[in-house]
């Protein structure tokens, strides 16, 4: 589960973030909420049900977001954009790692959704504009990946059940597009009629809903609900 929280207000214990946070859950009790802040590292708390157990440093140099999922009990894994524009990874199995660096050349902030145990998808903005994904699973991480497009926004993505990722992204036309990975590979983008505002966001609350949000005209809120019709691949 992943929540966001404006940035730039005072967090959890007095922290000041200087980037948007992020929250995300691997138990009903447990929820982990993470930010760039002091010296733009990577700051955590952790949550058990009943109070914070204290801001923690993780250092690092912060130049976007972080972005965080849980793919298991006891496992967090949060990804950021570091100052070689590179992307960087840090995960929490029940103690944390150092930060392990994957490569890239970024020009948003990553991504990512889980598809189940051990699987991972990471999908950023590339210097040319393109998307690009990355991807873990039980051989380990996989070599980055181009997906012909040219986008004008950070990519949104969510995955809805195993085997499943799905992107939305804004295009050259303003509009929002759609593609997503199945068994048998990307499929082609597909316009998203009725959105067309700046970067959108996509959440599923089961199998096959898709819901795409975006900020429209005077600040009001655009969503499109979808469902995704299963077929081969």
């Amino acid at each position: 589960k992943n929540r966001k929280y404006p940035g730039a207000h005072s967090c959890r214990g007095g922290r000041k973030a200087v980037a948007e946070a992020v929250g995300s859950a691997w138990g009903a009790e447990r929820d982990d909420t993470c930010v760039g802040g002091a010296g733009n590292g990577l700051w955590d708390d952790g949550w058990n049900g009943v109070y914070g157990q204290g801001w923690q440093s993780f250092g690092g140099t912060l130049t976007s977001d972080p972005s965080a999922a849980s793919w298991a009990a006891n496992r967090i894994d949060v990804f950021v954009r570091g100052a070689d524009n590179g992307l960087w990874h840090i995960w929490y199995d029940g103690r944390w790692s150092g930060w392990e660096p994957l490569g890239g050349g970024l020009t948003s902030g990553p991504t990512l959704a889980s598809q189940g145990l051990n699987q991972l998808n990471v999908v950023v903005r590339g210097t040319d504009n393109a998307l690009y994904h990355k991807s873990f699973d039980n051989a380990g991480w996989h070599p980055w990946e181009r997906i012909s497009a040219v986008l004008t926004s950070d990519p949104a993505a969510v995955s809805w059940g195993a085997g499943r990722f799905d992107v939305a992204v804004r295009g050259t036309d303003g509009g929002r597009w759609h593609t997503w990975k199945a068994s048998a590979g990307w499929h082609p983008w597909a316009a998203l009629r009725g959105i067309s505002a700046p970067s959108p966001t996509a959440s599923s609350c089961g199998p096959r809903p898709v819901r795409v949000s975006a900020l429209g005209p005077r600040g009001a809120v655009r969503v499109l609900s979808f469902e995704v019709t299963v077929g081969p691949g």
